[in-house]
């Protein structure tokens, strides 16, 4: 039983680490992908980057300003708009106009990104 034991604590701590070890992978290939660029949720946690936030993390909260924590209240009162696409002249999508001009950034085409596509 002791030994059963022992084998099941070697398995499970092997697979941690691989989960562990995956994560580390994630995080390196976003941060090369998209750098520092922060995002912050509606939970007030702030990632290195948007590609961290949506691949990478466990939580799946929404990213309510692209900038660092916390965000303006004004921001997240976007969140409560119509869902209407744009695309920032930094080739990001936005929710909506109102995301886009809380994160300072001016609008490109009022749609996703690919606005002459």
């Amino acid at each position: 039983m002791i030994k059963a034991l022992s084998i099941l604590a070697l398995l499970f701590g092997a697979g941690l680490a691989a989960i562990l070890e995956k994560t580390d992978n994630c995080i390196q290939k976003c941060t090369k992908l998209e750098g520092f660029s922060p995002v912050c949720d509606e939970a007030n946690y702030q990632y290195d980057n948007n590609c961290i936030a949506t691949e990478c993390s466990k939580t799946k909260y929404r990213i309510v300003c692209h900038k660092e924590c916390p965000c303006k209240l004004e921001c997240q009162e976007c969140q409560t708009k119509p869902e209407s696409p744009v695309c920032g002249v930094d080739g990001k999508n936005y929710r909506n106009k109102c995301e886009a001009h809380c994160n300072n950034v001016d609008i490109e085409c009022e749609k996703v990104c690919g606005c002459w596509d």
